[in-house]
């Protein structure tokens, strides 16, 4: 019954520290959840973590336990295919792209990701834009907002196409106070992704602002 009351307390420590972008703390709580559980669950909450780390020959050694277990696992083998692609492990990736395809065709977002993992032009474009999307995101947490701009610009020239840029652009204009700008990247952010809530939800957040 104890073990039970401090997994809940060490998964709730963690989702708080990770809300927040305290990935380290998130890490730490995780970490000691895993050792109380080894469930599907905590262990996926430690992956998530050790991706936004960066940390991803640790979140591969993770994610091949789940997937030995559960091989037809759709956010395991989602998980996998980003993995790779951030190791640069290219035949990897497009060997855990074919599966999803095969498994869940209905899965339109890996038919995209399959081409790009195909070109070595764009595949290097695309974990470029991703690596200096996630330095940017570390910058802003520490309020340096001007070097984040400049390097979620660069993110943009390489993929502009990214919601998830534009999102981040137009928190750092919101911050900055210009209002104008970040209303015009957030649209974009929603034109891009127009099924994502967040960033809606974030663009009525802009507007009430003015």
């Amino acid at each position: 019954m104890f073990d039970v009351i401090k997994l809940q307390w060490y998964q709730n420590q963690g989702y708080r520290a990770l809300r927040k972008g305290k990935h380290e703390r998130a890490s730490y709580n995780f970490e000691r959840a895993l050792l109380i559980s080894e469930s599907v669950e905590v262990r996926f909450n430690y992956i998530i973590v050790l991706s936004a780390l960066g940390k991803y020959k640790e979140a591969y050694q993770h994610l091949k336990r789940v997937i030995e277990e559960y091989p037809d696992n759709e956010m395991a083998l989602s998980m996998m295919i980003w993995v790779s692609m951030m190791l640069r492990e290219w035949e990897m990736a497009i060997d855990y792209c074919d599966k999803i395809r095969l498994k869940f065709p209905s899965n339109h977002e890996f038919i995209h990701l399959h081409d790009i993992i195909k070109s070595p032009m764009v595949r290097e474009k695309f974990i470029s834009a991703h690596e200096k999307t996630k330095k940017a995101e570390q910058l802003i947490l520490k309020k340096k907002h001007d070097e984040a701009l400049s390097l979620l610009e660069e993110a943009i020239e390489l993929n502009p196409d990214d919601a998830v840029i534009y999102n981040n652009i137009a928190s750092i204009h919101l911050k900055k106070r210009d209002n104008k700008q970040a209303k015009t990247f957030m649209k974009k952010a929603i034109e891009l992704d127009p099924t994502n809530d967040v960033y809606k939800k974030n663009l009525r957040i802009i507007i009430k602002k003015k």
